[in-house]
């Protein structure tokens, strides 16, 4: 249950927080007409700092917006601030603090900051720590300033393109979201205090110990009096810039933008800029006792209403619908169907919706009309529930003995769908208007259909696997311009050619990219594909499981049995719409680098993740399986959550290749 311990006006939290090292962060509520607020350099306060009220900029990623509101702490880092002339009611403001003094001198470097949600909402109290610079940093790292070049001395903003104009404005629904729902469920910015759980989401786990121990790290620079000059890497703030300066040198100038690197390289120097916790007594107690595999930052949401089992050569999939919430399949006995994560507040798990008598469905994708599709490898039916509204439905009956093995969105937003019928594998559509199941031609089609992934120029990119053989899978492309186009002659197991990637997802890209058994191997590791050859870049002990592509075209892959997720960058750009993940200068410990974990031992928020999904805001999405075969019965479903480490992309998947227009790899405009 989410922690709320400020409720009372001029009762000091610090009573309800001795012993746990935040006694001196309390803030009495005097006036609830203004704002009341204090800020605090680790257990310190700080004095003579610059407290600024912004809204968030509304005309492009990291653009910033209006001063509202100015003023300096006092002594004991207390300040108020009046309430300001909200441009919108709904406008969304953040704070930040620039500089002061913890005891020792003025550190100019010390900016700090905290969210507030919408600008009519204001008032009562706030903390501005560390903690709440952590949160603000890793929640909103993709909508900061100059993210995409080098820093500026006292140029940290925020903002994200937005529609329509003043007194209209519709601002970025990553920002509001950030805003209003992740960072209020990560933090309570009344007392400076991470929470451990998310209310409203029962047995929800909050990597808490992570937080504190990013926070640590920037109170190491907070409580001195910063660097002796911008490339220097001798005192402790230096160490700090120096640490957190990303692949192409660029160097914060301040720990709020030190936040925002290691938000987007979580990966980067853990071990040294760990080594930088000061003692207990000047830091937040509850950290990290060992140094952490990385620093992003993990969420887990559990319901005893759903399980999802995915069977041997198999995939499964989850969609997000353009609200912003989750839906992916339920398959344990007695939880079949479809499952709803209101990830918008506190409403949690919805479902399983089944009224359609679906059997085993293993994958969701979401079509340009808000229906969520499922496919069934258990009963001959296509299922749809719209997503508003998910007591509305469709249904596709097959023949008798037909089961449907894998299903996409293509770009006139028909549904295609894998089937097997007989024990013959094959192709079926269901058209746009909804009237008509047609089959396909299935001559190619030797074996079953795992995976497969419509594309922005009427084709669909289609991956089939032969279990019995042991002989391996297959790659194609099916559609125009060609009705058939064959991978290069190594193996795979979900689908990514130059028009698609597994999981709904399509990119125009130069490299064929797959999940596969490559070079005949028993075991699976992760593969990227070009005309002439294949390199593998993941261990072939920890199995890939799917893959997607977020909003500046870097792959993801969920990593099975390793408890984690792995990014593969971009390496080239050789045309629009076009990527390279593999040239001649490849590394694979690069990649692997990349490396998010959040097992029992790193966090304790992912189990076996299944299926993976990038929202609008930046956030991973996991759907986790408790098993691997159909006859076996899972336990609580566990959805997990790594918060904004990824660059926000447009959801639903089809709605980046509807109507032939190629999104994919690229930030949603709004």
């Amino acid at each position: 249950m989410r922690l709320s311990l400020v409720a009372f006006a001029g009762i000091s939290v610090s009573l309800l927080l001795t012993g746990c090292g935040f006694g001196s962060q309390d803030v009495a509520i005097d006036n609830p007409s203004v704002l009341n607020g204090k800020v605090m350099g680790g257990q310190s306060p700080i004095a003579g700092a610059e407290i600024k009220l912004y809204t968030f900029g509304s005309t492009g990623y990291g653009l910033s917006g209006n001063e509202l509101e100015s003023t300096t702490t006092h002594s004991d880092g207390t300040f108020t601030l009046a309430a300001p002339s909200c441009p919108q009611p709904n406008t969304p403001v953040y704070l930040l603090s620039s500089g002061g003094n913890t005891g020792g001198g003025d550190n100019p470097t010390a900016v700090l900051a905290v969210t507030l949600g919408p600008c009519g909402s204001i008032n009562g109290n706030v903390v501005i720590n560390e903690v709440t610079t952590a949160i603000t940093a890793f929640a909103l790292a993709h909508y900061f300033n100059d993210i995409d070049g080098g820093y500026n001395q006292g140029d940290d903003s925020f903002g994200g393109p937005s529609t329509g104009s003043a007194p209209n404005i519709v601002y970025s629904q990553g920002i509001v979201n950030a805003t209003t729902v992740t960072i209020p469920e990560l933090v309570n910015t009344q007392i400076g205090f991470a929470n451990a759980s998310v209310n409203g989401a029962s047995g929800s786990v909050i990597e808490e110990a992570k937080i504190y121990t990013i926070a640590n790290i920037l109170a190491a620079c907070v409580n001195t009096t910063g660097p002796t000059s911008y490339t220097e890497t001798t005192t402790i703030c230096g160490q700090l810039f120096g640490y957190t300066m990303d692949y192409s040198n660029v160097r914060p100038f301040d720990t709020l933008q030190a936040a925002v690197q290691m938000a987007l390289y979580p990966t980067a120097h853990v071990k040294s800029l760990y080594n930088l916790i000061p003692p207990i007594g000047f830091s937040f107690g509850g950290y990290n006792t060992t140094v952490p595999k990385d620093f992003s930052i993990g969420v887990s949401y559990t319901t005893a209403n759903a399980s999802l089992a995915v069977p041997t050569d198999a995939v499964a999939t989850l969609d997000i619908d353009s609200a912003g919430n989750v839906w992916f399949p339920s398959n344990g006995p007695g939880q079949i169907g479809l499952m709803h994560f209101y990830s918008q507040g506190s409403t949690g798990f919805l479902g399983p919706f089944n009224t359609t008598s679906m059997a085993f469905p293993t994958q969701v994708a979401i079509d340009g009309s808000g229906y969520a599709w499922l496919n069934d490898t258990a009963s001959p039916v296509v299922s749809a529930y719209q997503t508003t509204n998910p007591t509305s439905t469709m249904a596709f009956p097959g023949v008798s003995n037909q089961v449907f093995t894998a299903l996409t969105i293509n770009d006139d937003n028909s549904v295609v769908v894998g089937s097997v019928h007989g024990g013959l594998p094959g192709l079926a559509q269901i058209n746009t208007a909804r009237t008509t199941f047609l089959g396909l031609s299935n001559s190619f089609v030797n074996y079953p259909v795992v995976s497969l992934a419509g594309d922005s120029v009427g084709g669909d990119s289609i991956t089939t696997t032969n279990t019995g053989s042991g002989s391996g899978t297959s790659l194609y492309y099916y559609g125009p311009p060609n009705p058939l186009i064959s991978a290069p002659s190594y193996t795979a197991d979900l689908v990514a050619t130059d028009a698609g990637i597994a999981g709904q997802t399509i990119f125009q890209g130069t490299d064929f990219v797959s999940i596969t058994t490559g070079f005949g191997s028993a075991s699976d590791d992760l593969c990227v594909f070009t005309i002439q050859s294949c390199s593998p870049i993941y261990p072939q002990s920890q199995r890939p499981t799917n893959v997607v592509i977020d909003g500046t075209a870097s792959l993801w892959a969920s990593a099975g049995s390793a408890a984690a997720v792995l990014q593969i960058p971009q390496y080239s750009t050789y045309a629009p719409g076009g990527t390279s993940y593999l040239d001649t200068n490849y590394d694979p410990a690069r990649a692997e680098a990349n490396e998010l974990f959040h097992g029992t031992n790193n966090g304790g928020t992912m189990t076996n993740p299944a299926a993976i999904a990038v929202d609008f805001a930046g956030n991973v999405w996991v759907a986790n399986a408790g098993c691997t075969t159909t006859g076996c019965t899972p336990g609580n479903f566990v959805l997990s959550e790594i918060v904004g480490s990824v660059a926000p992309t447009i959801t639903p998947i089809a709605q980046q290749i509807l109507a032939n227009t190629p999104l994919t790899g690229t930030q949603p405009p709004y």
